[in-house]
C-alpha cells in the first residue's frame, strides 16, 4: 500500500481567549516535499482582516497582480504585515518554505497596533515597519520560537 503524503498545511485555531481578535491561523510547510512550480504557490483571498505572517524557513514573494505570466516581487521579510486586501493576492516560493499566517478580526488591529486599518489596505510591509510595542515584541517571540507549536507563545 503506497504511504500517504503528509500534509503541507494546517488550520490553527485560537484559544477562546485571543477568539476576540484572531480569526484563525493557516500554517505551512513543505520541507521534505516534493512540489512542483504550480503547487508552491499560495492563493488568498480578498478579506477585511489583517494578517500577520511569519517565515520560519525559506522564501516567499508576493506575484505581482495583472501580469499575464506570474512576475514575482522581491522577498518578504520574515515577518509580515498584510492589511485587508481588496482582491485576492498569491504568492510562491522557489523552495521548501514553513511560514505561518495570522488573520486578525478588522476591528483588532487599530486596539493591538495603534494603526488604522485604512493606513495598510491593500499593503504588505515588514512588521516592525508598521507596528511597534508589546504586539511586536509578541511576534519576534513567536519567530524565535520557529518551529515549536504556534500560539503556544
Amino acid at each position: 500500500m503506497p504511504s500517504t503524503p503528509a500534509p503541507t498545511a494546517r488550520l490553527l485555531l485560537p484559544r477562546p481567549a485571543l477568539s476576540a481578535c484572531v480569526f484563525a491561523g493557516v500554517e505551512r510547510d513543505t520541507r521534505g516535499t516534493a512540489l512542483t512550480d504550480a503547487q508552491r504557490f499560495n492563493h488568498y483571498p480578498a478579506s477585511p482582516m489583517a494578517v500577520i505572517s511569519w517565515i520560519f524557513h525559506g522564501t516567499l514573494h508576493m506575484v505581482e497582480q495583472g501580469a499575464a505570466v506570474p512576475v514575482l516581487g522581491s522577498p518578504l521579510p520574515p515577518l509580515i504585515l498584510s492589511g485587508p486586501q481588496s482582491r485576492p493576492t498569491t504568492s510562491w516560493s522557489p523552495g521548501p518554505v514553513h511560514a505561518l499566517s495570522v488573520g486578525f478580526c478588522p476591528e483588532a488591529l487599530p486596539r493591538l497596533a495603534g494603526i488604522a486599518v485604512e493606513s495598510v489596505m491593500d499593503r504588505h510591509a515588514a512588521l516592525d515597519t508598521a507596528v511597534s510595542g508589546p504586539l511586536l515584541d509578541a511576534c519576534r517571540a513567536v519567530l524565535e520560537n520557529g518551529d515549536a507549536e504556534p500560539f503556544t507563545t
